[in-house]
């Protein structure tokens, strides 16, 4: 992990690398995904291995008893990947068992081209997984204690801010 901070308005900029990521939800869907009508619901999981993010995190720093901390206000990510294999269970509903293996195996022979078909939905469950994280941290730890010259949010912002 590697992080820099924005010395204008204290937001930071991390990179992060996982070995591997796995992501497991429930789904419903009714749809098209590359032109493959599917329909279904069930367990997922999506799993994504060697996974490069870049973290953008925007901060809004305030005070508190006599501390300064950071209020993470957003998170975007960015990620880099070399194979993402996907599972879905019970697609078309159980009805043709062989037909969702042979879906699943598509998907994952294709996984570039799937990974862009779900990239929205992987970026931000990334992004609000880590906000989640980042948010608690932040409010617990002052930022003095992680960045020596941090000013105030008085000296910062100015006094009426």
């Amino acid at each position: 992990m590697e992080s820099r901070v924005s010395k204008k308005d204290f937001g930071w900029q991390t990179k992060v690398y996982l070995p591997k990521m796995r992501l497991d939800a429930t789904y419903q869907m009714a749809g098209r995904i590359l032109l493959i009508p599917l329909s279904g619901s069930g367990h997922l999981y999506i799993e994504i291995e060697d996974l490069d993010i870049l973290l953008l995190t925007t901060t809004r720093l305030y005070e508190k008893g006599g501390f300064t901390f950071n209020n993470v206000t957003a998170v975007r990510v960015k990620l880099n990947m070399s194979r993402v294999h996907t599972e879905l269970d019970n697609l078309f509903n159980g009805r043709s068992p062989e037909v969702a293996r042979s879906t699943n195996q598509f998907f994952n022979d294709n996984w570039r081209d799937f990974y862009e078909a779900l990239k929205p939905l992987i970026l931000e469950t990334v992004a609000n997984i880590f906000y989640e994280i980042m948010s608690k941290v932040f409010h617990l730890i002052p930022a003095n204690f992680i960045i020596e010259d941090i000013p105030t949010p008085q000296q910062l912002y100015g006094k009426n801010q």
